[in-house]
């Protein structure tokens, strides 16, 4: 018979157990620190990446000092087939937060797109079981007596999937995966069906881009960033970088956004066998109560038999220099490559601009044949001539006057405005245009001048100056004198 006093003390225990429950939704997927080893465990779409089949098993203890921290136990494997287009692999998990345990398996599919030659594209999928285990063992009671409040239901097992995709371009890797991707509900209730507690599988998505930049012959630098998005939680994000010595061991540190500082160590032995050790250093306020987190990977590598020899003892080292040095080679080659199509196009853009220039003087030289009676008729009517400036007395005071040194006259400002253009671009002169006060004719001049003794001999001088120019080629010789106050 269920009393008032066991409904009240299970309503209190169930409202204990959905608190701890939402708190704990934001880490429903496994941590680790060895992304930059062990790419399976946040992207599918990375699995089968060498031409060896590769094996891990990981151990992660977090918050030290902290009942309750998260554990987490992982072994993967993968390796790829049909030359490398297609990737496959297993992953096992145990993952215990507080009151919480999960233990999932999934199987993985990579499949690879390659285009525009270093341009690739991995799609991944990865697929299984999720068992989801509520320990209330671990729910503390002042009834010591209390009766198991679920009775043999703590228990649920569900379907799921998660995806990823990961683009690749020389020593660039963009990824994005998306985690629980069918948002399963897990309902746990009382033997007497009086309460309930639903646990729902939150969708978690990771980013990640990371570069592999060489330093020298040995020693390179690969940054990474990786960026997390839960579900009714903030970014959280990952940023740092490993200094890698040949393939053979590297050393990293990477600062995990309002948690730790996480300095990495690890290596390569005998070529097979790998091994890394990561130290979270806490950060914020959790530091206050855990001394960090620990995490252990071991690695086994298994090669087929074609590359024993290859990559077996000090070969290995051989074979990556080599291939150091062919990147560094293909790399110089696409930088030529590059500025050689890079030359070409000014070549192209340069020839085409001297076709359009050229074009323009001609366009010049076809309007001055079209227009050359008229304005021949023009000049004649307007021009002085150098015995006629001469023979001018410039110190009388009455009846001013104003001259200009002219290049060019037309019938429209747009032809005008052309010829100034052609002026500045080919001998970079500078020039006016002024409009007879009758509006038909437009002169391009560069100098004017006014009626005094000094003008006549600046006049002969702007006159002279541009005679030895040698301006035939776009003015067809029509250097002269505009006296505006002549037959007006």
């Amino acid at each position: 018979m269920v009393t008032v006093s066991n409904l009240l003390k299970k309503t209190t225990i169930f409202l204990i157990l959905f608190i701890t429950i939402h708190n704990l939704s934001a880490q429903q997927i496994p941590m680790s620190n060895n992304y930059y080893i062990n790419k399976f465990v946040y992207n599918p779409s990375q699995i089968g990446e060498y031409s060896f089949t590769q094996t891990f098993f990981q151990a992660r203890k977090q918050w030290m000092g902290i009942e309750g921290a998260p554990e987490t136990y992982l072994f993967s494997i993968d390796g790829n087939v049909n030359s490398e287009k297609v990737g496959v692999g297993a992953m096992f998990y145990s993952d215990i937060t507080g009151i919480i345990g999960r233990t999932a398996g999934y199987g993985a599919y990579r499949y690879k797109i390659r285009f525009f030659d270093e341009h690739t594209i991995d799609l991944g999928i990865s697929a299984g079981f999720l068992q989801n285990k509520i320990y209330f063992d671990k729910i503390r009671s002042d009834d010591p007596m209390e009766e198991s409040i679920l009775a043999n239901e703590e228990m649920k097992t569900t379907f799921d999937a998660n995806f990823g995709i990961n683009y690749k371009f020389r020593n660039l890797q963009v990824g994005i995966a998306s985690f629980q991707l069918f948002n399963s509900n897990l309902y746990y209730q009382t033997s007497d069906n009086l309460q309930s507690v639903n646990y729902k599988l939150i969708r978690h998505f990771i980013g990640s881009i990371s570069y592999k930049q060489q330093l020298s012959r040995d020693f390179r630098i690969d940054p990474q960033f990786v960026v997390k998005d839960v579900q009714g939680m903030p970014l959280q994000f990952d940023i740092g970088t490993y200094l890698n010595y040949r393939e053979l061991a590297w050393f990293g540190v990477n600062y995990q956004h309002k948690y730790s500082l996480s300095l990495s160590l690890g290596g390569v032995l005998h070529d097979r066998y790998v091994i890394n050790y990561s130290y979270d250093i806490p950060t914020g306020n959790i530091a206050n109560y855990t001394s960090g987190g620990h995490e252990f990977l071991i690695g086994i590598r298994f090669f087929k038999k074609s590359d024993k020899g290859a990559i077996s003892g000090g070969n290995r080292n051989d074979l990556n220099h080599l291939k150091r040095i062919s990147q560094e080679q293909y790399e110089e080659i696409e930088r030529l490559t590059d500025e050689n199509k890079q030359l070409k196009q000014k070549v192209d853009s340069t020839y085409e601009d001297v076709q359009y220039q050229k074009e323009e003087i001609e366009k010049l030289k076809e309007i001055y044949k079209q227009d050359e009676g008229q304005i021949s008729q023009v000049i004649e009517k307007y021009q002085i001539s150098i015995d006629e400036l001469d023979a001018l007395d410039f110190s009388e005071s009455s009846d001013e006057k104003q001259f200009y040194v002219v290049l060019g006259a037309y019938l429209s400002i747009d032809d005008a405005k052309l010829f100034q253009k052609v002026m500045e671009r080919e001998i970079g002169l500078d020039t006016k245009v002024v409009q007879r006060e009758d509006g038909k004719y437009f002169f391009v001049y560069t100098r004017d001048f006014n009626k005094d003794v000094e003008s006549k001999k600046a006049i002969k001088k702007e006159f002279r100056l541009l005679q030895r120019l040698n301006l035939d080629e776009y003015i067809n010789g029509n250097v002269w004198i505009y006296n505006a106050k002549q037959n007006e």
